[in-house]
């Protein structure tokens, strides 16, 4: 009697026992085995949806695990690949969120195509050179936003046989403008964040830049090269917080009698040329009414004057 006590207590314990493990193996969160964790696979996904064209950044990219008995050719595994590798890259296509990465449609910094694959669609990427004042010393980097201002002189003759001058005019051609690269620096490269790398800025004894890509549209292609031959082309680097439209958007030229008073006159020709009401206007008004009064003459005839 004892001994089958004993036999259906030890049973009890077995089932509990088995009733333990089985908990502990199967509940939420809890670790797998070596065998079913080795059926698995994390590959690199999109974080969320991602446009064609599209200039990666951290957080772009995630790890979602998948089977690992038949992961897709190209798919990019965590291990084998880090998202920190894919950071500047550039999507070939659209991505939706969750959807794995593969490598073919990424195009890295230093590709062949890399900057045809970066440019928006319809967009041109236009290179001019520049010195050290046209790049803000080095420090106008891949991805900034600048406007381009066209500086230029021009002849002009006041009168038939008069002294020719020169009246110097500055314009904004492009606004807004993104930068695509700075010699052969692209965005998201390990350069353009700041490292020393020549031509970049970066470092304390880097060169200075000798050429600046910009994306622009095939219209305003063909006026940045036009302007080049004109005069002197000017880069005015852009607030990363944009609040909108400016608020100069909409004012013509700047000439070069509003900003320096030696060159009212080869600027000026005549008084009718300066608005009405303005400080130039009435400097040339106040000129031309003391050119005109004379003072009278007396002339003494014996004791009668007469006044011309």
């Amino acid at each position: 009697m004892l001994r089958n006590l004993l036999l259906i207590v030890g049973a009890m314990a077995i089932v509990v026992g088995l009733a333990i493990a089985a908990y502990l193996l199967f509940r939420p969160g809890a670790p797998r085995s070596g065998a079913e964790s080795a059926t698995r696979v994390a590959v690199l996904v999109a974080a969320h949806p991602l446009p064609s064209g599209a200039l990666l950044r951290e957080g772009d990219l995630g790890w979602r695990e998948i089977e690992a008995k038949a992961p897709p050719t190209g798919s990019l595994a965590r291990g084998q690949v880090s998202q920190a590798q894919f950071v500047g890259a550039v999507a070939r296509r659209d991505f939706a969120a969750g959807e794995m990465i593969t490598a073919s449609a990424l195009v890295a910094p230093g590709d062949r195509n890399f900057l045809a694959a970066a440019l928006a669609p319809g967009r041109r990427a236009a290179t001019i050179a520049v010195d050290a004042a046209q790049s803000a010393s080095g420090l106008i980097l891949p991805g900034d936003r600048v406007d381009v201002i066209l500086v230029q002189d021009m002849d002009q003759q006041a009168a038939p046989g008069a002294a020719t001058t020169k009246k110097s005019v500055a314009q904004v051609l492009l606004r807004d403008v993104r930068v695509m690269a700075v010699d052969r620096t692209f965005a998201g490269s390990p350069a353009a964040a700041g490292s020393a790398a020549p031509g970049t800025g970066g470092g304390a004894n880097a060169p200075q830049p000798r050429t600046i890509t910009l994306e622009v549209t095939d219209l305003d292609a063909q006026r940045l090269f036009l302007a080049l031959q004109l005069g002197k082309v000017e880069l005015t680097l852009r607030a990363l917080a944009n609040a909108g439209a400016d608020a100069a958007a909409s004012r013509g030229p700047v000439w070069g009698n509003e900003v320096s008073a030696l060159r009212v006159a080869a600027n000026a020709p005549s008084a009718s040329v300066a608005p009405p009401g303005s400080l130039l206007g009435a400097a040339s008004a106040r000129r031309s009414a003391a050119a005109h009064s004379i003072a009278p003459i007396r002339i003494l005839r014996g004791s009668k004057a007469d006044a011309q």
